[in-house]
């Protein structure tokens, strides 16, 4: 179909193939003609190349290791919640966070919003709207409370890339009234090996925000 045609038409409909899927259905049916991407051509429990690094945290087999920060560590008398990151439902990573007709959509109060347990918040008199600060070691920043029993309990939920916006520039230690998750992540790899990042490794405890600092204003654009 040319653009024309299509400008015309105004919706195509792609065909799709309803074969089921069989992951290594190839490599399943006749493995030495269609062998995997490992030193062997098989499925590898043990990894020769991954154990001669000899890195203490990634192993040449599967095994469990301690993570950095989780709810069984020590660390939780001082910071009992786990929080977790995920991609944003009104921006591409931090792209069209300063986009006003998706600010009122997205924020609470004008601030990122955190996802917390019903329990977690009646013990820290937390309700849905409220200011709260969250914070650990690394740093602090300011969030719109979300109550809802979707998250379980000592779980907090804070979506990425939101724009960074330190309530005093230039000041280190200043609280981020911008929401930014990276505030709180450590800046580390995964695995010396790996070197992913570790959006899923931290614990933070929050409180009710009593202060006056305004939220982020990054949003200049507005809708047409």
């Amino acid at each position: 179909m040319s653009f024309e045609e299509f400008k015309k038409a105004g919706v195509v409909k792609l065909p799709v193939d309803k074969t089921p899927y069989v992951a290594f259905s190839d490599f399943r049916e006749d493995p030495e003609a269609h062998p995997l991407k490992t030193a062997s051509g098989k499925f590898e429990i043990h990894s020769e190349t991954t154990e001669g690094y000899g890195y203490k945290d990634c192993p040449g087999t599967p095994q469990w290791i301690e993570p950095f920060e989780w709810l069984g560590s020590k660390a939780t008398a001082d910071f009992p919640l786990h929080i977790v990151n995920k991609h944003p439902l009104y921006r591409r990573h931090s792209s069209y966070d300063n986009v006003q007709a998706l600010h009122e959509k997205s924020k609470v109060n004008g601030f990122e919003p955190i996802f917390v347990n019903p329990k977690d918040a009646e013990s820290r008199r937390i309700k849905s709207g409220d200011v709260v600060r969250v914070f650990n070691e690394r740093g602090a920043v300011l969030c719109g409370a979300e109550v809802t029993d979707r998250i379980r309990e000592k779980v907090v939920l804070l979506q990425e890339d939101s724009w960074y916006a330190p309530a005093e520039p230039g000041k280190i230690g200043s609280v981020d009234r911008g929401g930014c998750a990276n505030m709180l992540t450590a800046q580390r790899g995964t695995s010396q090996l790996a070197q992913g990042p570790v959006c899923h490794d931290s614990l933070v405890q929050i409180e009710k925000y009593e202060g006056d600092v305004k939220p982020n204003e990054y949003a200049p654009i507005t809708a047409a």
